[in-house]
């Protein structure tokens, strides 16, 4: 568990990163600027992945094997072909997403909401290729460092350097401000990836791969986009959906919320790194006794993790919002619920992992759709009565849900034990 403890100590550095990151935008600027920053941010994390066209998953599903089997040639052809397709899908619907905000009304900032949005698509759907890359190869640092402890940090210069230079953070500008960084870091891993993939590849770099393969890659990412393009939806779908139902500002304090929470997350999520890459490697080798201890060793690791992050959390929940600003502490009950469910979606482990990566997308992708509609239906129910508290109901309550469902599928279709 080298590689997860790395990642580990990488996510905790992120989660604190990104936490003083939006604290600090949250202090600088208006709330109800700071909630269009949030929706700017929570759309491009929720359909980023979908211009990706499943490739990131599809790159953790084979480039394991074909690493370990040799086949140098398969790992060059993804890699160009995936590139290739997913800045022409991520450019094309960025143009499009640009062309519709002109047609936006200005009221409430939706124009520049969307305006920045479409910049921001291309990096963020480059960002899940080449994350998905260094997934499936073992190289988790290279992506990891630049996405969770570099761009906030440069996030975090710009927005100092403003008010000293005597310029206000509004949403314009910290709009420009994201773009930019994720620019930087986008176009910086691309040429440290490709310059460590010349070097792995030798003579087989500039190789294009049969049309044969690439109809393989696409058979399995469509799938694929499917399966994590709900499952974004799903995560970011309580955000977004109070974007709609409530004022901006609301849609601020719940975001807070969420984020001092994910302070918690990380635990999950540094374990999820790792996870897909060893379970691809024991599937591959069909070693059902190397997958049972995989995902027994994965599930108590991951629930361990979060139960102790999340009461840690939420010990020191009512100051961490306090330092969003004095606003944001009504937040605390949505941190509670959600830190509920956080610890009920983590007695299913790694389970989705474990779907995507040995064949069973059509089950994770059953289970994506339907537990999104029931969180869309649930929030609906929930919001105009009990506020922001019943968007936070909904989501732990789906969590939960979407954990039984998990734990029944792998059971059932690979007769492994999800919880000891």
């Amino acid at each position: 568990m080298t590689d997860a403890a790395i990642t580990f100590a990488i996510r905790v550095g992120g989660a604190l990163l990104a936490f003083a990151m939006q604290a600090l935008l949250a202090r600088a600027m208006a709330t109800d600027a700071y909630g269009g920053y949030v929706l700017i941010w929570t759309w491009l994390v929720a359909i980023g992945g979908l211009a990706a066209l499943g490739l990131s998953e599809t790159g953790v599903r084979f480039l394991p094997r074909y690493q370990v089997r040799g086949r140098i040639a398969d790992i060059a052809g993804f890699w160009r072909h995936g590139l290739f397709v997913v800045l022409a899908a991520s450019g094309a619907i960025a143009s499009l997403a640009l062309i519709a905000s002109r047609f936006l009304p200005e009221e409430g900032d939706l124009s520049l909401i969307a305006f920045f949005i479409a910049l921001g698509l291309p990096f963020f759907a480059m960002d899940r290729y080449l994350e998905g890359i260094a997934r499936g190869l073992g190289w988790f640092r290279l992506t990891s460092v630049p996405v969770y402890l570099l761009r906030p940090v440069l996030i975090i210069a710009a927005a100092l350097l403003l008010p000293i230079s005597g310029h206000g953070v509004t949403l314009l500008a910290a709009g420009w401000i994201l773009v930019g960084s994720m620019a930087v870091v986008t176009v910086g891993i691309a040429l440290a990836m490709a310059a460590r993939l010349r070097r792995v590849t030798g003579s087989a770099s500039g190789r294009t791969a049969t049309p044969l393969r690439k109809a393989l890659w696409l058979k399995a990412s469509l799938p694929l986009l499917l399966v994590a393009g709900f499952e974004d939806l799903l995560t970011y779908s309580d955000v977004l959906l109070i974007g709609m139902l409530l004022p901006h500002e609301s849609a601020a304090i719940y975001f807070a919320a969420a984020r001092a929470l994910a302070l918690a997350n990380f635990a999950y999520y540094a374990i999820f790194f790792v996870a897909a890459r060893r379970f691809s490697l024991a599937s591959g080798s069909e070693d059902r006794g190397e997958m049972q201890r995989l995902m027994t060793r994965t599930t108590l690791v991951t629930i361990a993790a979060t139960l102790v992050s999340v009461a840690a959390t939420l010990a020191v929940g009512p100051w961490l919002l306090a330092i969003f600003g004095p606003a944001f502490v009504v937040g605390f009950p949505v941190m509670i619920v959600l830190g509920i469910g956080l610890v009920g979606r983590s007695l299913a482990g790694q389970a989705n992992e474990f779907l995507i990566v040995s064949g069973g997308q059509r089950e994770a992708l059953a289970i994506n759709v339907g537990a999104l509609a029931a969180n869309v239906a649930l929030t609906l129910l929930l919001v105009p009565s009990l506020g922001l508290e019943g968007a936070a109901m909904a989501t732990a309550v789906v969590m939960v849900l979407r954990a039984i469902a998990l734990i029944v599928i792998v059971r059932r279709r690979f007769g492994l034990r999800v919880l000891v």
